[in-house]
């Protein structure tokens, strides 16, 4: 996963968005399970993800969650 992250931060110099973020933001752990932001919720906020990574999931009408995305 380090590479794939490596890749990106090259690729793409994100260094300006990330020196952003760690300055400006708000530092935030979250433990597995613990959530960003839920289905439906409105939200203004955007993450950098320094370790780890997220799962995007949607629930369905029968309440059942599915992945449709990560992020490392």
């Amino acid at each position: 996963m380090d590479a794939i992250n490596d890749y990106y931060m090259e690729e793409l110099d994100l260094s300006a968005m990330k020196r952003f973020f760690l300055e400006q933001g708000e530092r935030r752990i979250l433990e597995k399970q613990d959530y960003f932001v839920r289905q439906g919720e409105r939200s203004g906020r955007v993450a950098y993800v320094e370790d780890g990574m997220f799962r995007f999931v949607r629930t369905d009408t029968k309440g059942g969650e599915h992945i449709v995305g990560y992020s490392f």
